[in-house]
């Protein structure tokens, strides 16, 4: 059984059913997490939360080991949290500096770029990077962003 199914059926047992079926791919598990994550911060589920974050942050740091998983939890997951107000100021809490790092351009670019990306914004690049900065204790600026 792939690590990642093993994973999901520790986290989600009541979704163990699914989770076993062999159609099922991590693509649907991680679509399945953003669809819970703002419900779960919205009645500020906590075990809930920490489930889902474990699981794809697990996923994110996969990049060197099975990319496609990376690719899911970045694509599907990450990229997205900044779309909605719960998950935007909820992700100094939840995504580590490490995965935070990581997903910088896509942030930068979902937030700031409202041609390619329509959405209401919570806050700005800047501002997420400031409250990020402030809650974390952490200095990342607009150079730690690469070209």
């Amino acid at each position: 059984m792939e690590s990642w199914r093993k994973l999901a059926i520790e986290l989600f047992p009541e979704r163990k059913g699914i989770y076993e079926a062999p159609e099922e791919t991590v693509w649907s598990v991680i679509f399945h997490a953003h669809d819970e994550v703002i419900r779960a911060h919205q009645n500020n589920d906590l075990d809930l939360l920490q489930k889902i974050y474990k699981f794809t942050e697990w996923c994110h740091l996969q990049k060197e080991v099975e990319p496609e998983i990376w690719s899911a939890a970045y694509a599907g997951f990450y990229e997205h949290l900044v779309e909605d107000e719960a998950t935007y100021f909820a992700i100094p809490q939840w995504v580590s500096p490490e995965v935070f790092r990581d997903i910088l351009p896509e942030v930068e670019d979902r937030l700031d770029n409202k041609v390619k990306y329509p959405f209401k914004r919570p806050g700005s690049f800047k501002e997420l990077l400031e409250y990020y900065n402030e809650q974390r204790g952490t200095h990342f600026s607009k150079e730690d962003v690469p070209e």
